[in-house]
This record gives C-alpha cells, structure tokens and sequence, in this order.
C-alpha cells in the first residue's frame, strides 16, 4: 500500500513538474509564447518562437521599453502583460515594414 502511494506522489509530481515547465514564471516574469487570431479569439502559437522571431519581439520589447529576459534560450516578459498585448508585439514582430522602421538606435 505505501509503495502504490509513493508512486501515486511521483507520479503527480511529475505532471506538476511537465506542465508548470512550458509556462514557466519566473520573479515576476512569464514565458513569452506568440499569440494569433483564430477566428475571434486569441491562440498561443509557441511553434511560431523560432531564434528569429525571439530576435524581432526582442526589438519590439525594446521600442516599447517592456523589461525582458532570456534564460535557458526562452524569453521572459512580464508576467501582468495581457493576451492582446502579447498580440500586438508578435504582430509588429512578423510585420517586416514595422522592424525596419523602427529599428534600434
């Protein structure tokens, strides 16, 4: 009975463990993952977060002066940043005109 309890603990550790991994948040900061429309609501596309992609949101962040950070090669942004706004800066960072007039100083 103990061993099947023990098991059962590992167990949902784990899962605990798997599915607060993607969504990390840390001090404050949450995991930067693309956001889409589909339809008439707003979608997590974290297939979209190629090294390049990361680079362009990166130049956005900074236009906009939105603390980040990279750990592990993932970005962080504020973790009080909505879904829309999370929007709005992975358009600008897919909308090639936008990067260029905008570049860094």
């Amino acid at each position: 009975m103990k061993t099947k309890l023990k098991e059962i603990i590992l167990i949902i550790t784990i899962s605990f463990v798997f599915s607060c991994n993607d969504k990390a948040a840390i001090n404050g900061y949450k995991k930067y993952i693309p956001q889409v429309f589909n339809g008439n609501e707003l979608v997590e596309v974290p297939k979209m977060m190629t090294e390049k992609h990361k680079k362009n949101v990166i130049q956005v962040l900074k236009f906009y002066g939105v603390r980040w950070k990279v750990e592990n090669g993932k970005l962080f942004v504020p973790e009080n940043i909505d879904d829309e706004i999370l929007w709005n800066y992975t358009s600008k960072a897919n909308d090639t005109i936008w990067l260029h007039q905008h570049k860094p100083q």
